[in-house]
């Protein structure tokens, strides 16, 4: 038995540039704040900021993860952002949104310092899952019922590597 090979790195580069000229498109002469959530975004933020033609003031906001049986998606930060976002374009990253409890949760804090503007950036999603409404959402893939780990998602064996597989399980 061995992991599936959902999206390799030529196909994850690939999509970093359509999304990346989607985002220059939407914010062009404009400055952004990219926030990465947590560490799993670390090499879409890296790799994005390749892409990416515009004024960019990179933050980090780091949490722990809310109990799995509480659904509200209430978070515990432990790091806040190092700079006020009071009338700038923000761009959240993350690695994967499946129910978006936490990004719905996250998104409704930072709402309170009254960004000009809010969206998303992620690895991956999984649409069919999604329980509440978030802001606009650039996502490299969508997914199903996969268990997606790598590039900077999931367990140590995975998540350091430049493409993304499914760890269920198959013949």
């Amino acid at each position: 038995m061995k992991n599936k090979l959902l999206k390799d790195s030529n196909e994850i580069q690939d999509s970093i540039k359509k999304i990346a000229a989607k985002i220059n498109e939407a914010y062009a002469g404009k400055k952004i704040d990219l926030i990465a959530l947590n560490a799993a975004p670390k090499f879409l933020i890296e790799d994005l900021m390749e892409e990416l033609e515009i004024e960019i003031r990179l933050q980090s906001l780091v949490f722990e993860d809310y109990d799995q049986l509480n659904q509200s998606g209430e978070v515990h930060l432990s790091k806040d952002l190092d700079f006020p976002i009071y009338d700038r374009h923000v761009v959240l990253a993350d690695g994967m949104i499946i129910s978006g409890n936490t990004h719905f949760y996250i998104c409704n804090y930072l709402k309170q310092r009254l960004p000009k503007s809010l969206s998303l950036v992620c690895v991956g999603s999984k649409p069919k899952f999604l329980a509440k409404e978030l802001p606009h959402c650039y996502s490299l893939f969508n997914f199903h019922n996969e268990w997606v780990e790598g590039y900077g998602i999931g367990g140590e064996e995975f998540s350091k590597e430049k493409y993304l597989v499914d760890l269920k399980k198959t013949l």
